[in-house]
């Protein structure tokens, strides 16, 4: 079984709104609660890696790999929050994990919200092991594992203690300019080897067929 915290998240990716709403339920007595009844499903029940509150977002096209830093989930549940919180994975991090349900007050949501400058540091060497090269090295194996995917996303966060680079999302993320600097150029390379293997696929194919026609074993 899973052990709590749990996140759930909706099978449906990049579709209707509530294709955002997560639901992060921090203890066994949230696990039967209304909030967590009420999401939608199909849902995939995932355990919350503990991690110091980052996370890299990755963007792939090809070869090519951008990154970016974002604010991410506390490793614990704040005090004075409920034991099950639902909020929408595309609003800022502030807004997003302010409890639907009653919760902190809007200054100490705010605050929670924020920031610690005395983590950056901390946080800088937690995500180390995420570097550029460990970044491609990830996406070329979740692309081998999705039978060669070309286009996609994911979020990678540092598990606390181990040290170890945690997948913890992967998504056919619509890129944009704003999300993949360079983006038609890494575009235009994916065709071309696409194109590139195709030709070398029907030359290998009319090679074997010739020589199967002149009684070559």
């Amino acid at each position: 079984g899973l052990t709590s915290p749990v996140i759930l998240k909706p099978l449906v990716a990049c579709g209707a709104a509530d294709t955002h709403t997560l639901c992060v339920v921090w203890s066994e007595a949230g696990a039967g609660s209304r909030e967590a009844r009420a999401q939608r499903s199909p849902l995939l029940a995932q355990e919350l890696v503990p991690h110091d509150g980052v996370m890299v977002k990755g963007y792939a096209v090809g070869r090519a790999v951008h990154s970016a830093m974002r604010p991410s989930l506390p490793a614990a549940k704040p005090d004075g929050w409920p034991d099950v919180l639902v909020f929408d994975s595309q609003q800022p991090l502030g807004q997003a994990l302010r409890p639907r349900s009653p919760g902190p007050s809007d200054a100490a949501a705010r605050k929670q919200g924020r920031a610690d400058p005395a983590l950056g540091a901390e946080q800088d060497r937690a995500l180390k092991p995420l570097g550029p090269q460990a970044l491609c090295e990830i996406a070329q194996a979740i692309s081998e594992a999705f039978g060669g995917l070309q286009l996609f996303g994911f979020d990678v966060v540092v598990e606390r203690g181990s040290g170890r680079p945690m997948i913890v999302d992967v998504n056919s993320l619509p890129h944009s300019a704003q999300s993949f600097p360079g983006l038609p150029r890494a575009l235009k390379a994916v065709f071309i080897r696409a194109h590139e293997r195709q030709r070398l696929r029907a030359l290998l194919r009319d090679r074997w067929a010739a020589g199967r026609a002149a009684g070559e074993p």
